[in-house]
């Protein structure tokens, strides 16, 4: 008996374009789409090839320009992996598959066909239920509305030109409704956040650095309604230079990092997929903000502050200023204090026991398009499920370029006009324009058009001039401890932790509060994270080691291997205090955003934000 994720759904005779012979059947199970041709006799050319719904991020019907072609199109976006030429490493790549429907000589009956497949294939691609006696009756997901900040002179200062040229043209591909924000000034995100009406939004998406998510969550914490308003989701594409949260999503998510970010960054938004993520009340003696990547003091805040100068290099700016420190180490006096989850025992006390650093990965992003129904195994170890590929074949290869978005190498343009008003849902995609005027409030349903050209402009942006750096603002709040969140576990600070907590004195090199896996580019700091797990990873090296023994400490970082130091302590807490002993030397960093120096402390509250990621 056929398992109910095999069941098959739909089936039906169709073309695939540009021929119209030979024909295929097609057959749609909720584990993807597969296909045969039936016109050869041979059973070798009879082999079912198959398109994983988990690498689908969209579908459409399309029609042709030819006035006497009554056949409907039906095209399939998906990005399945592929080995990269000379490495053993896979990446998505962007295929298309058009299959046409011409079992009628009136288009609006062949339209009908692709219309009713379109929509069942659009909701399994987005991880939706579908039963088998609703395929009939199964019309689309309800159009969900993006608002996109993009911060321009985030990094390197290419976030707009990284957005218009790789993430749009998949936005597009997927019918995603959005409208785009160019950022002002430091601080605007947070504005926007406080004002914005998200009763008319799915979620808000910032394509910059950490700076921006920083100032957006603060910015829903601003708000009278904030306990409801901090389950707004956020999602992020790399635009920075550190984009420590998107490496961490796609990590969590079993997609490659460091290759290709924007289109796996981008591919894992267009699943449309919600989850908790942790956020770590962090109090200063003057201010209380919302941190949810991390606190550092010492060598790591030193390198992402002073490095700032170097802003011009990108991400290479935090290897070039690292070295710099290696070279020539500081050190800190103060007071680290901490509430672990379990039982502490500091690694001078312990054997040192060395960590397998197992990438852990999700089963919604595994899977590509291959042969026989082989699409992917999983096995279990120590309770976590972790992905199997399964070998690629090629599969009708539409596109041979790295990203082909203008038009679609199809040799022929579609539109999606439709005759017929009672397919009034057809889903086509179009973004309204904001009014340079007028605050994004969300008030107004865009308005919608049909496409005339495949990999049609999409998604207006409002331009909004500013010479203004954004990413350096400073983590501020209008009134201290505002909201009252209530930190059961912190006391005020002047205030001596409870006698529970662990208390380390002395000289640091440094100290890091982190509750993310990566702090960026190849920093794998806490491989053990995850985006809800409940912990503050804590992580500290005092002084007293060579200048050898820091650098290979550095050079484990892109392993997550450093935790196996016996330099390195590494433990998990609820909460911490940091009491910096000379508070006119050194950085204090949260989230990125240097703070004035100042005794601060840190509670976490699990699952307390919404994140659009897999994990």
């Amino acid at each position: 008996m056929a398992s109910k994720k095999s069941e098959q759904l739909l089936f039906g005779t169709f073309s695939l374009y540009p021929r119209t012979r030979p024909s295929y059947r097609v057959s749609l199970s909720r584990m993807g789409i597969s296909y045969t041709n039936i016109d050869e006799d041979d059973e070798k050319d009879q082999c079912v090839k198959h398109i994983n719904m988990g690498d689908v991020v969209g579908c459409r019907c399309r029609r042709s320009k030819m006035a006497d072609d009554s056949t409907a199109y039906l095209t399939i976006y998906a990005y399945p992996f592929r080995k990269r030429t000379m490495s053993s490493r896979s990446t998505r790549i962007r295929m298309d598959f058009t299959f046409g429907c011409n079992a009628s000589s009136s288009f609006d009956d062949n339209f009908r066909t692709c219309a009713k497949w379109r929509n069942v294939v659009t909701r399994l691609a987005r991880g939706q239920e579908v039963a088998k006696e609703e395929v009939e009756t199964c019309t689309l997901p309800e159009s969900k509305r993006l608002l996109i900040l993009i911060n321009p002179h985030s990094g390197p200062g290419k976030a707009q030109q990284i957005f218009e040229k790789e993430v749009a043209p998949m936005l597009n591909e997927a019918n995603t409704d959005y409208e785009v924000k160019i950022t002002e000034h430091a601080g605007h995100a947070t504005e926007i956040m406080v004002s914005l009406d998200l009763s008319q939004w799915y979620a808000v998406i910032i394509v910059s650095g950490d700076g921006l998510i920083y100032e957006a969550i603060n910015g829903l914490m601003k708000r009278p309604d904030w306990e409801r308003a901090i389950q707004f989701p956020v999602g992020c594409l790399p635009g920075g230079s550190g984009n420590a949260l998107c490496w961490t999503i796609n990590y969590l998510a079993g997609e490659p990092v460091g290759e290709e970010m924007v289109l796996h960054s981008t591919f894992i938004l267009l699943k449309h997929r919600v989850i908790p993520m942790d956020l770590v009340v962090i109090q200063l003696p003057t201010m209380q903000v919302f941190s949810f990547l991390s606190v550092a003091w010492g060598m790591i805040a030193d390198i992402d502050y002073e490095s700032e100068k170097l802003r011009a290099f990108g991400a290479a700016r935090f290897t070039i200023y690292a070295l710099i420190r290696i070279l020539r180490p500081r050190s800190y006096k103060g007071e680290l204090a901490f509430l672990p989850k379990g039982h502490y025992t500091p690694k001078t006390q312990q054997t040192i026991a060395k960590n397998t650093i197992r990438r852990l990965a999700s089963r919604e992003a595994a899977g590509s398009v291959c042969e026989n129904g082989v699409i992917g195994t999983y096995r279990t170890i120590s309770q976590d499920s972790e992905r199997l590929r399964s070998a690629s074949v090629p599969v009708m290869p539409m596109s041979s370029s790295k990203h082909q978005y203008a038009r679609d190498n199809l040799g022929m343009v579609f539109d999606e006009t439709v005759k017929d008003e009672n397919l009034s849902d057809v889903n086509a995609h179009s973004s309204g324009h904001l009014d340079e005027n007028k605050e994004v409030n969300g008030i107004g349903a865009s308005n919608m058009s049909y496409d005339t050209e495949i990999g049609g402009a999409n998604g207006p942006v409002n331009h909004l001039k500013s010479n203004d750096s954004q990413d350096s603002s400073q983590a501020s709040g209008s009134s201290p401890y505002s909201p009252n969140v209530s930190c059961s576990l912190l006391p005020p600070l002047d205030k001596p932790v409870p006698s529970n907590w662990v208390k380390v004195s002395g000289d640091f090199i440094t100290v890091l509060a982190t509750y993310q896996p990566y702090l960026g580019p190849d920093n794998l700091f806490a491989p053990d994270a995850r985006l809800n797990d409940g912990c503050i990873h804590l992580l500290f090296i005092r002084s007293g080691i060579t200048k050898k023994t820091l650098l290979d400490i550095f050079l484990s970082i892109d392993e997550g291997n450093h935790i196996n130091s016996p330099f390195v302590e590494y433990v998990k807490v609820s909460a911490f205090r940091l009491t910096p002993d000379d508070l006119s030397v050194g950085n204090l960093m949260v989230d990125g955003e240097h703070v004035d120096m100042a005794p601060v402390q840190g509670q976490i509250f699990p699952q307390m934000g919404r994140i659009m990621g897999i994990q």
